[in-house]
């Protein structure tokens, strides 16, 4: 039997994409938590881009059913008005929330909390790799943390890439960049690029500088400055990134590999390279001598405001919650 919003009781909106809107829903039949993702059939049909993002977020995740790094796809259905797309739920909220609470530890439990975080993300890409999908869209938002703080799970595939389906030394311009471009590889800012796992391989550095200090190396006040740093870094410009004076030279020297300028270099990158890094003697001597508990990574707010009785029957359609 094909699923349907009928199937659902639908909660609070729990996130906000570039043209997507997400809600915490419960299927009936089983009670299970799930994030319900939609899509105004309307906007899609005004923006082709939208509407080809939102058909590879299905492709991709349908080919990554397996992956325990990403959100399972439950079921995807349509109506009238919207397409959804209903996904395995995670309540520890994204690493940007996780990049809040720096501020609130001291610098060895953060630095500990960090380094679990920046393993778990080099994982998750590398197997996304193993599975012929490049993401090309790795960013503080699109990470979900779990209680496991060594597993993370990647969302939001609708900039990604099935390299099985295009061919060595292609030129893709079907990815545009959405939001900031702090993370975005200068390849994908110029906007025709050969797909390799290089875009990622430079995210995953920018990721890792933020981990270390909170801010990205490519941080600005502005869209347009933050591309121009970008670009120069790319240019030759090494200079233009804001590289951390706490980062250890082992981390700094690392970072500096993922973000080479020249994408077939940066491509060549083993994550493997990642773990000898911060498993080192150097980072573990920044460590406190006990592991913290992950106490602090709590369920988002929304996880006790959508409670079963206060969530609407999706069998009276999109309409009431509007």
């Amino acid at each position: 039997m094909e699923s349907s919003l009928k199937d659902y009781l639908v909660g609070v909106c729990i996130g906000q994409g570039s043209f997507g809107t997400v809600y915490h829903g419960v299927h009936k039949e089983t009670d299970r938590d799930v994030a319900i993702k939609l899509y105004d059939k309307t906007s899609l049909q005004k923006h082709p881009e939208w509407l080809n993002a939102v058909l590879t977020e299905q492709r991709v995740l349908r080919t990554l059913a397996d992956c325990p790094f990403v959100a399972t796809l439950l079921a995807a259905f349509h109506d009238d008005q919207f397409v959804y797309l209903v996904l395995e739920l995670f309540q520890k909220g994204t690493l940007s929330h996780f990049l809040e609470q720096k501020p609130k530890m001291d610098d060895q439990t953060w630095l500990s909390h960090a380094v679990d975080v920046a393993l778990g993300i080099a994982a998750a890409i590398e197997t996304i790799h193993k599975n012929h999908v490049i993401h090309a869209d790795l960013k503080p938002d699109n990470l979900l943390l779990t209680a496991d703080s060594r597993k993370v799970v990647v969302i939001d595939f609708g900039s990604a890439i099935l390299t099985s389906t295009v061919s060595e030394g292609s030129i893709h311009k079907n990815v545009f960049l959405r939001g900031t471009a702090e993370y975005a590889a200068p390849e994908l800012i110029r906007g025709i690029f050969t797909p390799t796992r290089a875009v990622d391989v430079w995210s995953f550095g920018c990721l890792l500088h933020t981990l270390w200090t909170g801010i990205s190396p490519f941080h600005a006040d502005s869209e347009a400055l933050i591309l121009d740093k970008v670009v120069a870094h790319a240019n030759g410009d090494l200079s233009s990134a804001n590289f951390g004076a706490t980062v250890p030279s082992t981390v700094l020297n690392l970072i500096r590999r993922l973000l080479d300028p020249d994408p077939e270099i940066r491509a060549v990158c083993d994550f493997d390279s990642v773990k000898p890094v911060l498993n080192s003697d150097e980072i573990k001597s920044l460590l406190p001598s006990m592991k913290p508990n992950s106490t602090f990574l709590r369920d988002r707010e929304w996880a006790h405001e959508s409670s079963r009785s206060t969530m609407k029957d999706g069998n009276l359609g999109w309409g009431v919650f509007i």
